[in-house]
């Protein structure tokens, strides 16, 4: 899949009703989750942190993706 195919691709997800509500409902269960979890439970802690910098680094590399399509392309040095 060249750059412009997969540009597409990821503004489709991203804009994509579905996939949106997935990642919003993910990532809210896990802030949650973190308000209730006991301060000495690291090992919980760092799972949900973990998740929200998961979802963020997804969303992150669609966005890169896409803003990687439109730069100009740099020819090789000969």
């Amino acid at each position: 899949m060249d750059i412009k195919e997969s540009a597409l691709a990821a503004d489709r997800l991203l804009n994509d009703d579905v996939f949106k509500e997935a990642v919003s409902e993910l990532r809210k269960g896990a802030l949650e989750a973190l308000i209730s979890v006991p301060a000495t439970d690291t090992d919980a802690i760092r799972d949900k942190q973990a998740l929200v910098r998961a979802l963020d680094s997804l969303e992150g590399k669609l966005r890169a993706v896409i803003t990687a399509s439109k730069l100009p392309k740099r020819n090789a040095a000969a």
